[in-house]
């Protein structure tokens, strides 16, 4: 053992650099135009779906810490592990810092599970596209797409890890070889392009349809009766044909995991379950309008963002589009396109690449496939079209399997029922900070149960509906390379330290191990709150002996959840909820404040419309004051006139803006009202033990100033007299002292 880790030792030493290849790999670059990758996620512990409940590894315990679906790591008696617990430790006991980089190729192909594989696929896109893609990552040049589930937004975050370290301008700590790069996703029920089997309430009817149509009824019967039934007869679950679909990864991932398998389980798996399981991929996608749910509308997006490219209408610099999904997304595509004869299921990291060139002045399409069996993806060919194929051709081709709308898929439905909020007499004790070190634990977590966090993101770049055009840095190259609103450097690691903070005043409460059930992160659809929340949680939980994943990272990923700013009424309830300016209107021309609001702001006004150019309503003016201050924190002059309104008078006017938005009982409602009664509820659940999942012990909501000033003026916890800085933040704990529950 103590062998095998020098070896590993002196291969990680000579594995590090700066994250980039030296050299080119991928000889097609120069007529590359845009790629697209769908890939599948790591390796992963089973679902409680794929198991069955006198299974002897039935209980979530025997999954620890990640639980039910979620990756993995090394195994705990691997040498990687081994040494990747024995430096992290170095590291974090005796303040020993490694500058880090990626590690060798030798070295990674030790052990690939789950979090290490996902990282691995992004050093090889890397090095396929390292000329191609550019050193210097910013928002416009990735996509980055997941499914609803936490193994795709993990996986998500350790393919772009890998796919994209930080280059000398975007290197942001010089001790973490790792940068925040934003997700998104649809709710799986909405969700037509990678989850069409859970938004797509017609597709199991259609694929019952088929299956009882006489000719594949018998076929089925035939090969897999038996198999049914001994499932249905060992399980004592009702055995349909996705249940044994299901069971089959069941099966298959505790056998990876070294679980053993009853003896019984033998008589039917690996096979004749293994063929049901291709079978039933071939079932999913044998008819046209199947293969139009499960795959077109995917492969229409595609089609559409590529000839947006084509057209150059994309964002600026836009490069690649990344789907994290399942083994299904790749089997169905593959199906769907008539490109390969699947005979096993996609492996874990398996992936199809779309690339996009332009060949001879013709915009074309080729297609490749990694299932790992040959060392480089497999170039496959479209029936009717070569392997490299002109985009008009490859469109015409597909165009039976494209949905025309969604009447194909005719999704589920959300209802929303607005509830009157109610808040009692609860006294709330608020702390609000800058992201600066806390030298003392000021928690009592002996009497501790519960924390929410509400915090403002780190410091950015200004939005370009803060700025005017006139302004001579309104352009969006003045904000290389990350552009409009997004974060900078300092912005991250404030947000870094942020975590620290909530570390040390939280420490014994929380632990040291992560895992899913322990903490629940929200941010606002913004990248900036997105990269905030990774950041936040890079600090707030390093990982520690179990956790690691990569003994060179210092980090691990932790999934957030949002949601779109038009649906968000907890966080964006001035986007969510249409009436907030109806009765901010209706406050402002029936009452006395209208008055005062014209009095001391009209002529402020007036100079800001006449120097900018731009129709001033009261809004606009807010953005402008946070446009000029981040204009002046970033060191950009101002225009001489700009001193004539400010600081001030802005600054006043837009504290006078906190108070309206909060002056009625009815505007608290909304803006505030929603985040309260929901922090409200999670209190008293966790008071009742009816809390869910179990072990949850902070939420976290990664949000903006507005979300800070609202809430504290709704609650009338203290006088908001500036505008809450980047990194502030509002703490609400949940005690119980004397057995009496109450709230600091």
């Amino acid at each position: 053992m103590k062998a095998l880790i020098i070896t590993a030792v002196i291969d990680l030493l000579l594995g590090i650099s700066n994250g980039f290849p030296r050299r080119a790999v991928y000889e097609n670059e120069s007529s590359l135009v845009l790629v697209h990758v769908i890939y599948r996620h790591g390796d992963r512990n089973p679902d409680e779906t794929s198991l069955y409940p006198t299974n002897p590894y039935y209980a979530e315990s025997n999954y620890y810490p990640y639980g039910y679906g979620q990756l993995t790591n090394p195994t705990l008696n691997h040498p990687v592990y081994l040494l990747s617990t024995y430096f992290a430790d170095v590291v974090l006991d005796t303040g020993t810092h490694f500058f880090v980089g990626i590690l060798s190729q030798r070295f990674t192909s030790l052990f690939q599970e789950g979090k290490l594989r996902e990282y691995e696929i992004g050093t090889k896109l890397r090095q396929r596209y390292n000329t191609f893609l550019g050193r210097v990552w910013n928002t416009s040049v990735l996509e980055v797409r997941s499914t609803d589930y936490n193994r795709t937004k993990m996986s998500a975050e350790l393919m772009a890890a890998g796919l994209w370290p930080p280059s000398c301008i975007n290197l942001w700590n010089p001790i973490l070889s790792w940068q925040p790069i934003p997700y998104y996703y649809e709710k799986a029920q909405n969700d037509k392009e990678l989850s069409p089997w859970n938004a797509c309430n017609n597709f199991n009817n259609l694929v019952d349809e088929f299956v009882e149509t006489p000719e594949i009824a018998r076929y089925m019967a035939d090969r897999y009766n038996e198999t049914m039934q001994i499932l249905s007869e060992r399980t004592g679950l009702e055995i349909t044909l996705l249940k044994a679909f299901l069971l089959y990864f069941g099966f298959a991932i505790q056998e990876e995991l070294g679980l053993p398998l009853e003896d019984w389980v033998s008589s039917i798996y690996p096979e004749p379950l293994h063929s049901l399981t291709i079978d039933f991929y071939y079932i999913q996608t044998n008819t046209t309008i199947l293969k139009k749910i499960i795959s077109g509308y995917l492969l229409k997006k595609i089609l559409s963002d590529t000839e947006i490219q084509i057209d150059g209408a994309n964002p600026q610099g836009r490069k690649m589009f990344l789907y994290s999904g399942h083994e299904t997304n790749i089997a169905a595509l593959l199906l769907s396109l008539d490109v390969y004869k699947l005979a096993d299921v996609p492996g874990y990291g398996s992936f199809i690449l779309v690339e996009v060139h332009k060949i001879d002045e013709v915009h074309g399409i080729k297609l490749f496939y990694q299932d790992y069996s040959t060392e480089n993806p497999q170039a496959l060919k479209l029936p009717g079209c070569d392997e490299f194929c002109p985009f008009h051709q490859f469109s015409s081709l597909v165009q039976d399997i494209l949905p025309e709308s969604d009447e194909e898929c005719l999704g589920f439905f959300e209802m929303f029922v607005m509830d009157i909020l109610w808040i009692g007499s609860v006294l709330f004790i608020i702390t609000i900070s800058e992201a600066v070190p806390i030298r003392e634990s000021t928690a009592n977590e002996t009497t501790l149960k519960l924390v929410h966090v509400i915090f403002r993101h780190g410091d950015r770049n200004p939005g370009k509906s803060q700025l005017y055009p006139s302004n001579a840095y309104y352009d969006e190259m003045h904000y290389y390379p990350y552009g409009y609103g997004q974060l900078t450097n300092n912005g991250k690691i404030r947000m870094y330290e942020l975590g620290k903070i909530i570390r040390k005043r939280y420490n014994n409460f929380l632990g040291s191990q992560w895992n899913m059930n322990v903490l629940d992160i929200r941010s606002t659809d913004y990248n900036r709150t997105k990269m905030s929340a990774q950041l936040m949680t890079a600090g707030l939980w390093p990982p520690r002996r179990i956790n690691i994943w990569n003994p060179v990272f210092r980090w691990q990923p932790i999934p957030y959840n949002y949601e779109r700013a038009e649906n968000d009424e907890l966080l964006s309830p001035w986007l969510a909820c249409s009436t907030v300016n109806t009765l901010i209107s209706a406050l402002l021309e029936s009452t006395e404040l209208g008055n005062y609001m014209s009095e001391r702001y009209n002529e402020t006004l007036h100079i800001l419309s006449e120097n900018t150019g731009l129709e001033m309503s009261y809004l606009q003016a807010f953005r402008l004051y946070l446009g000029f201050s981040i204009q002046d924190e970033l060191n950009m002059p101002l225009e001489e006139w700009t001193s004539s309104v400010y600081p001030e008078p802005l600054h006043s006017f837009v504290i006078d803006y906190y108070h309206i938005r909060t002056n009625t009982t009815e505007l608290k409602k909304i803006i505030s009202g929603y985040l309260i009664k929901q922090i409200i509820e999670n209190t008293e659940n966790q008071i009742n033990g009816t809390l869910t999942p179990n072990g949850r012990k902070m939420f976290i909501y990664s949000g903006h100033e507005a979300n800070i000033a609202t809430l504290l003026l709704s609650l009338q916890a203290t006088k908001v007299v500036d505008v809450p800085p980047y990194g502030s933040f509002i703490i609400i704990e949940t005690h119980k002292i004397d057995a009496v529950y109450g709230i600091k």
